[in-house]
């Protein structure tokens, strides 16, 4: 039977842990080189995706059409507790955890080619989650969805109320989606005296309206019913200076709680492990705006040359106006704490912009486009996704 190395890095002094497959069942033996870590043989499981959607244990190494998920797979300590703030990366029959405290892992491989979810076999979407979701990438890729009717003709007629645009799904199937048309300019912020940690999109004027009488208790927008449609997710308020050179991936650890300022690994609850802060909290509800990784990850090619115009044409440029992401250009860990340096926003020229250092760009108007997740039990009607043919929700 195939072997396969597993190497755990263990983030405490400076113990590593290397691990050699020799089975592949709730049985898994070992062999070890720090007994003293790991008191028994029990150490790593892997479990992959089967066609109906549940996990089993594997029989042999996952191939390349597989790809670890991030949000079932779980390491915990001896005590048997969870631990947080796990990282994977695989490359060949070799899979590193990176972790801290780790005495047990179980890694969960998911099927690529959109998985067991509502985008399974559709064009222009990521083959495996790339940002911890199946994304559609490119410049014209067949994504409408109508959100609040279920009628298309009313929908395609009137498309600057009902027609949205799938921006992705994750591996447990919530479409995440967002307005192909803004509902108008709304402040970040109130204009008052103190700007302290209004940064974060949590508990502004634009939060506070969005998941209010501007959208969600708005019945043009949001019809009776329709509200039960929408997930409440847990957003983090990531923060970075460097928003405009860097690549998605290291854009989305740091938006989503997994890195911040200086490479340090968070916890996975919002906090860098060196220190917290309000830079890496995360709260539930259910609208929102999209991320700087959202954009970035919608970009069929190289994504880490975006603050330049014209670099990034993807189907969510703003083209006709710019528009604003979730993030703020904070201070490394105390950001929240001391005026902000600008809102990120996504230009009209296609590429990623910044406000300013002012804290007077806080009040500055905005056309807005919510962005929310769908519940996942949420199933889409036969369509081509055209913006003649939109997706309705089952």
């Amino acid at each position: 039977m195939k072997k396969v190395l597993i190497t755990i890095l263990v983030l405490i002094e400076i113990f590593s842990l290397h691990l050699l497959y020799k089975s592949y069942n709730n049985k898994n033996v070992l062999e070890d080189n720090k007994e003293e870590i790991v008191e028994n043989n029990n150490t790593v499981a892997i479990k992959v995706e089967n066609d109906s959607g549940g996990y089993v244990y594997a029989t042999s190494f996952p191939g390349d059409d597989y790809y670890v998920n991030e949000s079932m797979t779980e390491c915990v300590d001896q005590a048997g507790n969870k631990v947080d703030g796990v990282s994977f990366s695989v490359s060949g029959t070799s899979v590193t955890v990176n972790s801290k405290y780790t005495a047990y892992c179980t890694l969960y491989f998911g099927k690529c080619g959109g998985g067991n979810t509502a985008l399974k076999g559709k064009s222009g979407v990521s083959n495996c989650p790339v940002g911890g979701m199946f994304r559609y990438q490119g410049t014209a890729v067949n994504n409408y969805i109508c959100f609040g009717t279920n009628n298309k003709t009313t929908c395609t007629n009137s498309p600057e109320t009902y027609m949205y645009r799938i921006i992705g799904v994750t591996p447990d199937n919530h479409l995440k989606i967002m307005k192909e048309n803004d509902i108008g300019a709304i402040y970040w912020t109130d204009k008052d005296s103190s700007y302290v940690g209004k940064d974060k999109f949590y508990g502004v004027n634009l939060y506070n309206q969005l998941n209010g009488a501007k959208f969600l208790s708005n019945d043009t927008y949001v019809p009776n019913g329709w509200g039960d449609k929408i997930f409440a997710y847990n957003y983090y308020n990531g923060y970075s200076n460097n928003f405009l050179s860097v690549d998605a991936e290291t854009i989305y650890k740091i938006e989503t709680g997994k890195q911040v300022i200086g490479d340090v690994v968070g916890d996975g609850n919002g906090h860098p492990i060196l220190g917290s802060g309000p830079a890496w909290e995360a709260n539930t509800f259910k609208i929102a705006l999209p991320y700087v990784h959202d954009y970035l990850y919608s970009i069929a090619g190289n994504t880490s040359n975006c603050s330049s115009s014209g670099n990034c044409y993807s189907w969510m440029a703003g083209y006709s106006k710019n528009y604003p992401t979730m993030s703020a250009c904070g201070y490394g860990a105390t950001a929240g704490s001391a005026p902000p340096c600008g809102i990120y926003f996504i230009s009209n020229t296609a590429y990623i912009n910044v406000t300013g250092s002012s804290p007077q760009n806080l009040t500055n108007v905005f056309n807005i486009k919510p962005s929310f997740y769908l519940n996942s039990n949420i199933t889409l009607s036969s369509a081509t996704g055209s913006s003649l043919d939109p997706y309705l929700i089952n």
